[in-house]
């Protein structure tokens, strides 16, 4: 079992970059290494974007969330 999330999003959309962050006390965040396990596209325009973390849930990794970041444009908050 991993941590990681399921996102439907527009394809294409290369103004919105999407990041996985975790953390471990759900104030800090920090870019998390991740696996993109699938893209699969729709048919009106969008895809479901599948990604987690690498490491299973207790494998030798301290408790920790994570969450997906969305940024529009440049990359500012």
């Amino acid at each position: 079992t991993y941590l990681g999330g399921v996102v439907r999003r527009r394809a294409m959309a290369s103004d919105l970059s999407w990041e996985l962050q975790s953390s471990s006390d759900g104030q800090a965040w920090d870019a998390s290494p991740h696996v993109e396990v699938s893209v699969t596209p729709q048919s009106d325009g969008m895809e479901t974007w599948t990604v987690r973390e690498p490491m299973a849930i207790g494998a030798a990794a301290p408790e920790r969330l994570v969450r997906l970041r969305v940024r529009f444009g440049d990359g500012g908050s």
